[in-house]
């Protein structure tokens, strides 16, 4: 909520809301793609303790 005394400053408050929210969406993907490396990785670590032992091989 905006309290501003003057009309000029909701304005001013609102042409910068808009320039950020032009401006931040492509530096989140940039930061994204910069960040994941591309194709499938390995699974983490904790997964295969989450899913419990395996059986041994030729056990029933």
């Amino acid at each position: 909520m905006t309290t501003s005394q003057q009309p000029w400053q909701t304005l001013t408050a609102r042409a910068l809301q808009g320039a950020d929210g032009a401006i931040d969406p492509p530096t989140a993907l940039a930061l994204i793609t910069t960040t994941f490396h591309e194709g499938p990785g390995p699974p983490p670590a904790g997964w295969g303790t989450a899913r419990g032992p395996r059986p041994e091989p030729g056990a029933s």
